[in-house]
């Protein structure tokens, strides 16, 4: 097999915000083909925030067989354009699409952007292995075996038509645990991301300098109407759904993998060794999904003397209440976790049962912010407003919680991202309101902490923006002002 030169390119995640989180996915599909034995290199445009033409002025010099552009729903219209300017420039690269906005597009996004040769649907590190593995031949038909697939989970373009292999199976724990570490040396670390390091999550989180993610699981148990399962591309939620999910590629399975408590705790000590690491973010989607597991992964930490360096070494991670108790946040403390993002979304029962499919209560949410506070970590707590059943009961239950525990936040606003439920529980409104689904997408764009891509609700644009406003104030008396306006009763609840 020839040695393959590859390119893989991280869009601009948020343009107003600096730069603060690294693309740990690409940087795990690098070391995968390092560990293959060809060439690859990253052009974090997040990093460096260049126009496309400054970044074909980078990369020209050089001859590559692949490029690939992997990341959220958001970069669509980034991602449009480079791609387009990708195939002028390289009329016989290979160029692959992978990432968060290829898995919930799938189909679409074929036709959509014409250039793209391959699409790469869920995990990408046995994908990209098998891509590899076929590139050398002859017209590189992806799908010899007459279905059967060469090469699982992708889509491709043959003889003007856009084919698709069967699922690609998920990497199982240990086939995670074989994995290389991923190639954090091919980011700028050091110019750009440790310069970011400061997050205002917890009082260690704003005063480490050195800050790096890692990630120890895949998958989560829980099955929210907002969220995709990243690794399979299928909607976690279809609860809301009358007939089957229109999702083409389904998975075998999505439970969660853990990757070897050995393996993640080389890592840390290889990231402490070599950049001297003082704060981690485990950017799993449910860290404490396993109680078993984090106890043991403390204890290894303990043991491999990484609780008690200097300068210390935190870390902070998500977590779902369902899944905590005070022996686990106690163990969790001692060992440095400083933070846990606990992903709240509401204080209204209906919502949390009826509209978001968390399995919790808005006791079970208060018990576990307040537990974490008892026990010295710092509970992050997101928020959603303008779900479909959101009414000012609702916005009353959540905005007492934030005055009663002095929270300031401002809410996001729910979107519909596709291939969720919640997608697909609103998606003719969605495509009547909009035209298509490439507009929709192309709005997804918008910034949700400070505008609504959709509205859901029974209220107004305007009564929509004002809500949340009077969320963000604490105004309580306002919002049962508005209730009484709008011939709705507001129950207050006791503190």
């Amino acid at each position: 097999m020839s040695r393959i030169k590859c390119l893989l390119i991280n869009p601009v995640i948020k343009p107003k915000e600096p730069p603060y989180n690294i693309p740990l996915g690409l940087a795990y599909i690098a070391a995968v083909v390092d560990a293959q034995g060809h060439d690859v290199a990253i052009f974090d445009n997040n990093a460096y925030r260049l126009k496309h033409e400054d970044i074909l002025n980078e990369i020209r010099e050089e001859t590559w067989d692949i490029v690939g552009i992997g990341n959220l729903v958001t970069t669509y219209t980034w991602q449009k354009r480079m791609f387009r300017m990708l195939r002028d420039e390289f009329p016989n690269v290979t160029l692959i699409a992978g990432g968060g906005l290829a898995t919930s597009i799938q189909r679409e996004l074929m036709q959509w952007i014409p250039e793209i040769d391959i699409l790469c649907v869920g995990e990408g590190e046995r994908t990209i292995t098998q891509i590899l593995e076929y590139f050398d031949f002859d017209e590189r038909s992806w799908s010899r075996d007459s279905g059967s697939g060469n090469v699982k989970g992708i889509y491709y373009r043959q003889r003007g038509e856009i084919c698709r292999t069967p699922p690609q199976h998920l990497l199982s724990e240990e086939e995670l645990s074989r994995l290389p570490f991923p190639r954090y040396d091919l980011l700028p670390l050091e110019d750009v991301y440790f310069k970011y390091s400061s997050i205002p999550l917890s009082p260690e989180a704003m005063k480490c300098n050195r800050r790096l993610a890692i990630e120890t699981s895949r998958g989560c148990p829980f099955k929210c109407s907002f969220c995709i399962d990243l690794p399979s591309g299928t909607p976690r939620n279809t609860s809301y759904s009358n007939s089957e999910s229109k999702t083409e590629t389904k998975s075998e399975s999505k439970k969660v993998r853990y990757y070897d408590s050995e393996w993640v705790v080389e890592l840390i000590k290889y990231l402490r060794l070599k950049y001297a690491v003082d704060f981690l973010v485990f950017n799993d989607e449910t860290f404490t999904a396993s109680k078993k597991r984090v106890l043991e992964l403390c204890d290894l930490l303990e043991q491999k003397g990484l609780t008690d360096l200097e300068p210390p070494l935190h870390f902070g991670s998500t977590a779902h209440v369902n899944t905590l108790d005070r022996e686990v946040l106690e163990r969790l403390k001692e060992v440095g976790c400083s933070y846990l993002d606990l992903g709240l979304e509401s204080m209204n029962k209906d919502i949390l049962s009826k509209d978001l499919s968390k399995g919790s209560t808005p006791s079970k949410n208060e018990w576990g912010f307040k537990e974490c506070l008892e026990t010295g970590i710092y509970p992050i707590t997101n928020f959603m407003v303008g779900l479909p059943r959101e009414n000012l009961q609702s916005i009353y239950d959540t905005t007492k919680f934030l005055v009663d525990n002095e929270i300031e936040c401002g809410p996001f606003f729910v979107t519909p991202y596709p291939r969720t439920g919640l997608f697909e529980r609103c998606e003719n409104e969605i495509l009547n309101e909009f035209g298509s689904l490439e507009n929709f997408v192309i709005k997804c764009e918008e910034d949700v902490s400070l505008d609504f891509v959709v509205n859901l609700t029974k209220y107004n644009d305007a009564e929509l923006l004002g809500i949340r406003q009077m969320m963000i104030n604490h105004d309580l008396e306002q919002i049962i002002k508005f209730a009484e306006q709008k011939g709705e009763g507001v129950e207050r609840r006791e503190s």
